[in-house]
């Protein structure tokens, strides 16, 4: 959930980046903050677990208590794709409710209807209660938020994470349904604005079973914990993978590829989201040849595809080309025909 009125100011997350392999949690958002997480109010909210008022980096979490990760977009109309973070089963799905209030009559818009006890929407393979989250002493688990339209999805193979929850998604974009199997990186809705939300933005937590009951965890690692490590996020930071492209000789040839991203000569390093592909193809000049390529990419055709993640290099190898028709002749004998 994002609260307008507590956001101090806008805390930009593209610092230098430190990749390091972690843990299970891929981005769930189809968007980078910084280049198109986009718009005047752009944000990203941590998590606040202990309640004490700081993020894992010691600085200000999304506002005191707060249960999840909020990135804001631009509009609820760009359509920003939210994809799974793991493998697993989609547990519980809830759609159909506004994307912005049109008044406090609605019944969807009433305080009241706060989903502190998610009804799921069908039985699922081990049931909910097998997974921690309802139980008959104590019901179903309390988001402490409305979720607005929502899909919670169960990570039985996980050992570091029980579920993770994808919230405020936007009217009639749901993908998925509960029961189904979803792979990491799935598309399931799309960013929206329903339920407590005031600005269009993924509220996304991270649930851990501890001692057989389910617990808010934070996938982020840092000196304030609560999480002190290893992250649970795939790569750190999470939303964002480099590929640097370089040229054995620079005036031999040129690399290009990732829609304009990578043009090289002129921008040899790009940022993407982790598991994009990324096609690549070097060009040699006039009286040049291509020879291969050395580090992430190999082989010797001109085309090379990547799946970024992490950091990546790729070279491309030219030569100078010998012109057509030319043969070394051999050098004359030293002896004399006298």
């Amino acid at each position: 959930m994002f609260r307008l009125k507590l956001v101090i100011g806008i805390f930009i997350v593209l610092a230098a980046p430190v990749f390091a392999y972690a843990g299970p949690l891929a981005w769930p958002i189809g968007c980078t903050p910084g280049l198109d997480c986009t718009g005047g109010k752009f944000f990203v909210g941590f998590p606040d677990l202990d309640g004490v008022g700081r993020a894992f980096d010691c600085g200000a979490p999304g506002y005191k208590g707060h249960t999840g990760t909020d990135i804001v977009v631009s509009s609820v109309e760009a359509g920003v794709p939210v994809y799974a973070a793991a493998d697993g089963e989609v547990l519980w799905v809830a759609g159909g409710r506004y994307d912005h209030c049109p008044n406090g009559n609605e019944p969807d818009c009433r305080t009241a209807l706060s989903p502190q006890s998610p009804q799921r929407a069908g039985r699922v393979s081990g049931d909910a209660a097998d997974n921690g989250f309802c139980s008959a002493k104590e019901g179903c688990f309390n988001w402490g938020f409305d979720a607005g339209n929502y899909v919670l999805i169960a990570h039985r193979d996980l050992p570091e994470v029980a579920a993770t929850l994808y919230a405020h998604l936007r009217t009639g974009s749901l993908t998925v349904v509960a029961g189904q199997r979803v792979k990491k990186g799935q598309k399931l809705a799309e960013v929206g604005s329903s339920g407590a939300s005031l600005l269009p933005h993924l509220h996304f937590s991270v649930f851990s079973r501890v001692e057989g009951r389910i617990r808010l965890a934070d996938p982020w690692a840092g000196p304030c914990g609560p999480n002190f490590g290893p992250s649970l996020w795939q790569y750190d930071p999470p939303f964002r993978a480099d590929i640097t492209v370089e040229k054995s000789s620079p005036a031999d040839g040129v690399v290009t590829g990732a829609e304009g991203a990578i043009s090289c000569g002129s921008g040899c390093t790009a940022s993407f989201i982790p598991g994009t592909v990324v096609s690549l193809r070097a060009i040699p000049y006039f009286g040049a040849e291509f020879v291969g390529w050395e580090g992430a990419c190999s082989g010797s055709k001109p085309e090379c595809i990547l799946k970024a993640s992490g950091v990546q290099n790729a070279r491309a190898v030219f030569r100078r080309a010998s012109p057509a028709g030319v043969t070394v002749a051999s050098r004359p004998s030293a002896r004399s025909s006298n």
